[in-house]
């Protein structure tokens, strides 16, 4: 059969709101519904809750406080925290205000801190009193404006006392939005080669990622007799808010009027324990965590049938997983999804119905190219390179046109680095990778990022750094090292790149 662009077989009409319009639009209307009712809480701590009225005002504190404070459209907030609520509010009043948010890793080095904020241009942080000293020393020498910190700290501004002033959320005022060309999120990743780059995610890319989830999901639920989808109930977080994928599942959730308990730290019996407790129904996880739980021999202990949906993102699930898990919970739905950073969060979804192995059928609104080494396209159950078009696609990398062209082409297609088959259905399957990208645990690591620190020691001459298979993390990086002297030991390098 020859090969053809590959369309979604759901389509849906592009929003007119920004995203975070809609989402405190409806943060109200649950609030109306249910001044009480709580947003977030925290695992740890059940006195650590935010009600979505509190949500809604403490956003609008901060927004003012911005306002006020100089800041304008188009700036850049750099958000660098620990898995709360906070996170949450502190992004509803940045885009409130037009700002652009770039959030990184609590668990980042000083060193990676500063590359990003110094790529970035920031000229404001937001972060916990944890990543406070580390985000600061980063920081020294750049053109940082204001530090924010939860609880506040010498040289900083009290992030809680911005959201709880009155007059700071009297003096709030929208920002007019452009959709199609205004920044809401500068997330970093390292596409298919490179180091870390911005990735250019704009109103309309994100607001047609939420639509396409709504559009998604009424589908499915439309399906089993409903007249449309039925939110959950309750759901636990333990993914990073910072990562595509946690921070997407996050808001969707609140968007749908979803209570959500938060975990700032994964344990996984204090996780199984919250969810027979509840009686959580869904839960979003990477296959990292589903291989811990299938070793760990706790699925014997917890009766983990309230669990109707399990989903799967960042990386491949190993169909031994897949089987170990279905010889417990037989009638679980295990839906594995397929997106990256540059996709806004998600190209594929499974389903139910999807293929076990799958990673289901192209989102709404969305296009697949699979494409042989001679340029030519693919058709049914013929292996090539995926390459995804729709309106969740990024607008570029940030202050790097020639890494944009190189990873877009001018139909606007990205390149994935992923080579995949689809069957007749359009159902999508991954079956290797041609980037040079190593996934640890779902995160991505840049192998000339690795390099390059390797070439700071003074008695290496030469460095390559490749992947290796892990069971546990997926893969893990391994470097070559040619040396200056034979005196250079294993130890060394390995304490130097850690330091």
């Amino acid at each position: 059969m020859p090969g053809a662009i590959v369309k979604s077989p759901f389509q849906y009409d592009l929003p007119s709101e920004a995203y975070h319009i809609r989402l405190l639009n409806n943060c109200r209307k649950h609030a109306e519904e249910d001044p009480e009712k709580y947003a977030f809480t925290n695992v740890d701590d059940e006195s650590d809750k935010v009600t979505f009225a509190q949500v809604h005002d403490y956003a609008m504190g901060l927004s003012g406080w911005l306002t006020s404070n100089g800041f304008k459209k188009g700036n850049i907030l750099y958000l660098s925290m620990a898995n709360c609520w906070q996170f949450n509010v502190t992004m509803l009043g940045a885009w409130h205000a037009g700002l652009a948010v770039s959030a990184a890793s609590p668990q980042f080095t000083h060193f990676e801190h500063n590359y990003q904020l110094k790529d970035l241009t920031a000229q404001l942080i937001v972060t916990d009193a944890a990543t406070l000293p580390t985000v600061t020393k980063a920081a020294q020498g750049l053109n940082v404006k204001k530090v924010i910190c939860i609880g506040g700290s010498s040289g900083t501004v009290d992030l809680m006392q911005i959201f709880k002033s009155e007059s700071n959320q009297k003096a709030a005022k929208p920002a007019q939005i452009n959709l199609k060309e205004d920044i809401i999120l500068l997330p970093y990743s390292s596409g298919t080669t490179g180091s870390p780059k911005g990735v250019m995610i704009s109103h309309l890319n994100y607001s047609s990622m939420l639509s396409s989830y709504v559009k998604k999901y009424d589908e499915e639920f439309i399906k089993r007799g409903y007249d449309s989808y039925m939110p959950a109930p309750l759901t636990i977080q333990f993914l990073p808010f910072y990562h595509a994928m946690g921070l997407f599942g996050m808001l969707f959730h609140f968007y749908n009027g979803t209570p959500q308990i938060i975990m700032a730290k994964f344990n996984l019996r204090k996780f199984l324990q919250t969810v027979v407790d509840e009686g959580i129904m869904t839960i979003m996880t990477v296959p990292a965590v589903l291989l811990q739980l299938v070793e760990s021999g706790l699925m014997e202990e917890f009766d983990l049938s309230c669990v109707l949906v399990i989903n799967v993102g960042s990386a491949p699930l190993a169909q031994s997983i897949i089987s170990q898990i279905k010889q417990k919970l037989p009638d679980v739905t295990i839906a594995q999804g397929f997106g990256m950073t540059e996709f806004s969060v998600a190209a594929h979804i499974a389903t139910a119905e999807s293929p076990i192995g799958s990673c289901g059928v192209l989102m709404p609104n969305t296009e697949m190219k699979v494409v042989k080494d001679d340029g030519t396209l693919c058709g049914p159950n013929e292996e090539g390179e995926c390459w995804i078009r729709g309106p969740q696609v990024m607008l570029g990398y940030w202050r790097r046109p020639e890494q944009t062209a190189e990873a877009m082409d001018k139909e606007g297609f990205v390149r994935t680095g992923d080579i995949v088959h689809y069957d007749e259905k359009g159902n999508t399957f991954i079956t290797d990778r041609i980037k040079e990208l190593i996934k640890v645990n779902g995160k991505q690591v840049p192998p000339a990022e690795l390099e390059s620190v390797l070439y700071e020691h003074p008695l290496v001459l030469d460095a390559c750094v490749i992947g290796i298979p892990d069971q546990k993390s997926g893969e893990l990086p391994r470097a070559y090292v040619v040396r200056k002297s034979n005196n250079l030991t294993e130890k060394e390098i390995n304490d130097f790149v850690n330091g």
